[in-house]
């Protein structure tokens, strides 16, 4: 039984932003519960399964343009349960040779909630107030092909390649939007694209108590330039990794490890007409830098 948290995302731009008609904060948060079992049905073939319980968490406050030279401000908050699972198969054809393809399934989230107002002027009170608002979402689906290989007592080489059925997720800005007086949008949809996954990486035991991890990879971004909004400012990824772990005995091994994440420029180019007004930017540079430190004790 195992806790994770495979999705997520947190943005706090401020109140005073170009962008705040469309986004001022967004917070979309997931736990999951994942009670699994694996099988090994002969010396080359084993198998698994899992149960995806996720917890879900949606918050976003955005600026309501009133038109007078003050702003309104809209909130919508819930949280909601989706059932998913999540599937694997290993193949060892040889002592040095393992191949695997895991499969985790779509989890539907449902969030309903009538945002609250404040600040909004007359016009706005009598058209926005007391409306329930649904979004909902999917998180996405995806498949993992995965290789590994050892080459020499010393040496092994590995790789990945995935897809991430992103086109599925749904209405996804997080932002209450409003196209015009008397005419209001709360969800707008982005057009995602699926995206694909690649991997390369080695390990090399430098020393019979050390050992040393390499790797490289690559996602494709899930919408264009035009399609891309604040709330999710997502492109295309490079990721570069190394670490080090070291035997402390039979039963103790120390590791440290640093990831580098180039996260794309993430250019967006939206109209939104005169309430929400236009957004042109990048998010350059736009980086994350990742130190882990970890521990492995076997009994």
């Amino acid at each position: 039984i195992g806790g994770l948290s495979y999705f997520g995302l947190g943005l706090n731009y401020g109140d005073n932003w170009v962008g705040r008609y469309r986004v001022e904060k967004a917070a979309f948060i997931t736990a999951s519960l994942a009670p699994s079992l694996a099988y090994r049905i002969n010396d080359w073939l084993s198998v698994g399964a899992m149960l995806n319980i996720m917890y879900a968490y949606l918050k976003t406050d955005t600026a309501v343009n009133n038109l007078d030279g003050s702003d309104g401000q809209a909130s919508y908050k819930d949280s909601n349960t989706g059932i998913g699972a999540g599937l694997g198969i290993m193949i060892e054809p040889t002592d040095a040779t393992r191949f695997g393809v895991t499969y985790y399934s779509p989890v539907a989230l449902h969030f309903k909630d009538t945002p609250s107002f404040s600040n909004l002027g007359l016009v706005w009170d009598k058209l926005l107030t007391g409306r329930q608002l649904e979004m909902n979402y999917t998180i996405p689906q995806w498949i993992m092909v995965s290789g590994y290989h050892q080459i020499t007592n010393d040496l092994a080489i590995m790789a990945n390649f995935g897809w991430q059925n992103w086109s599925q997720f749904g209405n996804v800005d997080l932002a209450l939007q409003f196209d015009r007086v008397g005419n209001q949008s709360s969800t707008v949809n982005l057009n995602m694209k699926d995206t694909w996954h690649g991997a390369l990486g080695m390990q090399y035991r430098i020393a019979k108590l050390w050992l040393l991890s390499l790797g490289f990879a690559y996602d494709s971004s899930p919408m264009s330039t035009a399609d891309r909004s604040p709330s999710m400012p997502l492109d295309q990824t490079w990721r570069a990794a190394t670490g080090i772990q070291y035997d402390w005995n039979q039963n103790l091994t120390l590791g440290l490890a640093y990831e580098y994440i180039n996260a794309g420029s993430a250019s967006i180019n939206k109209t939104g007409g005169l309430l929400v007004g236009d957004l042109v930017g990048d998010y350059s540079p736009n980086m994350i830098n990742v130190v882990n430190v970890n521990l492995i004790y076997k009994f």
